[in-house]
């Protein structure tokens, strides 16, 4: 009888601890007027064939991609925007015809990592500069 009064007290007062999870919402908007591939890789620069490519995300003329992850104790939002965790580089492509690419490095000197994370909202903007700093790639830009 102690027994069962021990553990409906302890299964009580485990329902009543919060897990802290939480739904966090992830979306890159394209305010562009044209189509943008948006590719993360995991480079492994020691061993390159153990690189990962993240699922492309196509995002149409002035849309926007969303995602939703679960954070909590038993989940985790280094996925972020991707399929894929340890996202290190980004390559933007815009109808197949100019590329932008971000990495780690070079985002660490200007401080914009909101193609990597997010920003404080969990968005990133992708923008007529961002497509006016694209290098032309000649339809080869993957």
């Amino acid at each position: 009888m102690k027994q069962l009064i021990y553990l409906s007290i302890v299964l009580i007062l485990n329902s009543c601890v919060d897990q802290g999870s939480s739904d966090i919402e992830y979306t890159i908007f394209n305010q562009t007027d044209k189509s943008v591939k948006v590719l993360g890789y995991d480079r492994d620069f020691e061993n390159p064939e153990n690189s990962e490519k993240a699922t492309s995300i196509v995002i149409g003329p002035n849309s926007s991609f969303k995602v939703i992850r679960i954070t909590g104790i038993n989940n985790d939002t280094g996925f972020r925007f991707y399929s894929i965790q340890g996202v290190d580089s980004v390559h933007l492509i815009f109808n197949n015809q100019k590329i932008k690419i971000y990495t780690l490095e070079t985002s660490a000197t200007t401080q914009d990592f909101s193609i990597f994370r997010g920003d404080e909202n969990h968005q990133h903007f992708i923008t007529e500069q961002d497509y006016e700093d694209a290098e032309d790639c000649n339809g080869n830009c993957d």
